[in-house]
């Protein structure tokens, strides 16, 4: 009987062993299987083997830089006379400069004076006033008919000054102007704005054709 209680005992120690030593050798023969898991096998945080990459050089926003005291010239915008009331122009120019149209006409202004003008006939009203010389080239390929000649001023704000006729400065441009020819005319316009040194002066030559455009402050 205790023969058989030894080899029961015997059994039963050989039976525990392998329970323990079977899962400990299948373990120990598979090291690929633990370091494929990681970490994360063992309740860590799985990390990449992969490097950061490295991060570059910081670039800052591009600035424009605005110099101090420059402050752009008023000028009549799109919303103003002339072309508000449907008037086709060309790009102003100062008033001291030269427009050429590309048909080759020049114009300029030879003079611009601010007056107060009189009253001399219907319609006129005395007040401040300028008084501008204008001058033409014709250099296009036809000779110019003068007769569609206007010119007008204008206030910043768009409206336009009435013309003074029966003063006796008032040489308007008339006739025609021959190709190669120079010719010039004086006109006596209103201001609208007395307040205000800008004006905006179209000359106006063919109906077909944008009006030149000379925009500038008048000495007082």
């Amino acid at each position: 009987m205790s023969t058989m209680v030894g080899h029961g005992r015997w059994l039963m120690a050989l039976a525990a062993l392998l329970l323990v030593g079977v899962p400990v050798l299948v373990w120990l023969v598979q090291p690929d299987a633990r370091t494929a898991a990681g970490p994360a096998a063992h309740g860590g945080s799985a990390t990449s083997s992969t490097a950061p990459a490295a991060a570059g050089p910081a670039t800052s926003a591009p600035t424009v830089s605005v110099s101090a005291g420059a402050q752009p010239t008023a000028v009549p915008t799109a919303s103003v006379a002339p072309w508000a009331q449907g008037l086709s122009v060309a790009p102003a120019v100062a008033l001291d400069a030269t427009a050429t149209t590309s048909s080759g006409l020049s114009a300029s202004i030879a003079s611009i004076t601010r007056v107060e003008a009189v009253a001399h006939g219907p319609g006129e009203v005395a007040g401040p006033a300028v008084r501008i010389v204008v001058r033409l080239h014709n250099a296009t390929a036809a000779p110019l008919d003068l007769d569609a000649v206007g010119v007008d001023v204008y206030a910043a704000d768009g409206r336009p000054g009435r013309h003074y006729v029966y003063d006796a400065s008032v040489t308007a441009l008339r006739g025609s102007l021959a190709v190669g020819a120079d010719a010039s005319g004086a006109y006596l316009v209103g201001l609208a704005d007395p307040s205000s040194n800008l004006v905006a002066i179209t000359v106006t030559y063919a109906g077909d054709q944008p009006a030149v455009v000379f925009q500038g402050t008048v000495s007082a």
